[in-house]
């Protein structure tokens, strides 16, 4: 007799679509379609880097094991998100829901020092 079949990996559903993918331990995530990345997704990851929506594409076709279009590491984890931000997180063997997602803020540019005119081009020696 043959074993059963091995359950199939689960997939976004029609509702959802990618929006996070773990690589290694660097999380890519689209900004313009998620706020945050999940939570559990994140755990053990070491960087975050936001797409562009060409990026977002091309990793969208991605599927587990795949060499990831950034750096040399395979995809481990995928996440689908609904329009509400809540996330299932992919591993191709189960899937986890993964909510409150953990929201990415993108820093704004540091401010350029500006230089203040002093009355004295050197300073004066404390004592």
């Amino acid at each position: 007799q043959t074993p059963p079949p091995k359950p199939t990996s689960c997939t976004c559903g029609s509702h959802t679509r990618p929006g996070s993918w773990m690589c290694g331990s660097t999380v890519y995530y689209c900004p313009s379609f998620v706020e945050g990345v999940c939570s559990s997704q994140m755990e053990g990851a070491t960087d975050a880097i936001g797409m562009t929506d060409q990026e977002c594409a091309y990793f969208q076709e991605l599927e587990i094991g795949d060499v990831c279009p950034k750096g040399d590491e395979s995809l481990i984890t995928y996440v689908c998100y609904d329009i509400h931000g809540v996330g299932t997180m992919v591993d191709g063997e189960t899937c986890q829901e993964c909510y409150p997602p953990e929201v990415m803020e993108t820093p704004p540019p540091s401010p350029t020092p500006t230089e203040t005119p002093t009355a004295s081009p050197t300073e004066t020696p404390t004592e």
